[in-house]
């Protein structure tokens, strides 16, 4: 009895010590990616509420976050397509700001670095790079979620 007592609690804490280095190396890898793709970008709530953004610039927003989605549902999906889609959705986007003060400023917090990623998904070279621009578009969507309305 004392070995098959031994041999499982061997058995359970192996198991529980395999997990755990799955889960450590899952968390160090979601750290990197989080340390290097850090979407905060400064902005802060406007006393604890989202920014309010323009009618006239929201749909434009919404149109492009709706590319992308339709983007990733579609496995032919050329990211070229959707890197000029987002570019000429963006160049409205700009041409549309009719915003002052500090909510203008907290969307430019936002608004200048996932410009940088359409840019980079338009310069992209391989599906590899694109698939990486593209997760951090979709974490720039959702950190305008996050902070404005």
């Amino acid at each position: 009895m004392t070995t098959y007592k031994t041999f499982l609690v061997t058995g359970l804490l192996l198991s529980i010590l395999a997990c755990n280095n799955a889960e450590t190396k899952k968390a160090t890898s979601t750290q990197n990616v989080s340390a290097t793709d850090s979407l905060n970008l400064g902005i802060e709530l406007n006393a604890g509420q989202k920014w309010k953004v323009n009618e006239q610039m929201r749909p434009f927003i919404i149109t492009s976050e709706q590319l992308l989605i339709d983007f990733q549902k579609d496995a032919n999906g050329d990211y070229k397509i959707l890197a000029t889609e987002l570019k000429e959705n963006n160049n409205k986007l700009i041409a549309s700001c009719t915003m002052k003060g500090e909510s203008h400023d907290a969307l430019h917090l936002w608004l200048h670095p996932h410009l940088e990623l359409v840019s980079e998904l338009q310069k992209s070279s391989t599906s590899e790079d694109a698939v990486v621009i593209i997760y951090k578009l979709n974490r720039s969507f959702q950190t305008f979620g996050n902070y404005f309305q």
